[in-house]
């Protein structure tokens, strides 16, 4: 069946496992070799009082996203007014019941002021990624109220592109419908201002439309990282394979105090060229686990 999508001989040994096992566990035909996928993120407001989304907020809050089951996120500003018709390259989710779907745009700042808010072409529940090359710090948001083109609400906060970084930060990433994500490993490190202070670093993983934990992110595979120590190269063993229809973010939580944190993840995409199994079975309940 591999030789109907591809050429099997070019695949690593542990691509051909992981085609495999799709198959086996989910009925699914994939194709390997559309794109790889590495995101990094920073956060330098890391506590005690949870876990925290490590996500590169221009002023450290919020550290934990509102994730949400509706395309409201619809606007995009500039904290620069200077920044006036700037194309903005946004990739993201739109969701229909519990499917996602794959989208991409590209949304110029207002042409008179950047920091007056623009409406998105298509609506998204989620951002994973925006480019453009910007004076000030560019949001992606809930329409909300805004001061200089940021938003007062930092909840409604989606994505940020930091100024001067030409491409965002952000450690987490959807999986739509038509994909599957082979997470490969991921890594951590903390500023020399953390001192003894340490993090624990951990992925986690939310299915959407899971009947037993409705949208619940779990976490895999923990870590304590801390200064002098990285969780780094290939933590994941062999794999993990992340279904679609999913979200992946990464997530710390410091042993004491407040500490900057830097965290990321690596892993390959499985496009499905032939599904099988339904997700759900008769019973509500996912199967194939």
């Amino acid at each position: 069946m591999q030789k109907k999508y591809l050429d099997w001989s070019s695949m690593s040994p542990m691509m051909r496992l992981a085609v495999a096992e799709i198959y086996q566990s989910y009925g699914d035909y994939v194709r390997i070799g559309r794109k790889s996928l590495r995101k990094y993120g920073s956060n330098a407001n890391v506590s005690t009082s949870g876990d925290y989304d490590i996500v590169p907020w221009c002023d450290g809050t919020p550290l934990q996203e509102t994730y949400l089951t509706d395309n409201t996120i619809d606007s995009l500003s500039s904290s620069s007014a200077a920044d006036t018709n700037v194309p903005i390259y946004i990739e993201g989710m739109t969701r229909s019941g519990d499917e996602l779907t794959f989208v991409t745009q590209v949304v110029n700042t207002d042409a008179s002021d950047g920091q007056t808010r623009v409406a998105l072409t298509t609506p998204l529940c989620d951002v994973t990624r925006e480019r453009g090359v910007t004076a000030g710090s560019i949001y992606v948001y809930e329409n909300t109220t805004i001061s200089g083109g940021v938003p007062t609400d930092q909840s409604k906060v989606h994505g940020v592109l930091a100024a001067g970084k030409n491409s965002s930060l952000n450690a987490k990433t959807s999986i739509a419908k038509t994909n599957y994500f082979i997470l490969t490993s991921y890594w951590a490190s903390v500023g020399k201002a953390a001192g003894n202070a340490a993090i624990d670093i951990t992925p986690f993983v939310a299915k959407l439309g899971d009947a037993v934990l409705d949208d619940a992110f779990v976490g895999i595979d923990p870590w304590s990282v801390s200064l002098g120590t990285s969780a780094d190269g290939p933590r994941i063993e062999p794999y993990t394979i992340i279904r679609p229809n999913s979200r992946i973010v990464l997530r710390g939580s410091a042993s004491s105090g407040t500490i900057a944190v830097n965290a990321g993840f690596a892993g390959f995409f499985a496009d499905i060229v032939e599904p099988d199994l339904a997700t759900l079975g008769d019973d509500g309940y996912e199967i194939n686990l």
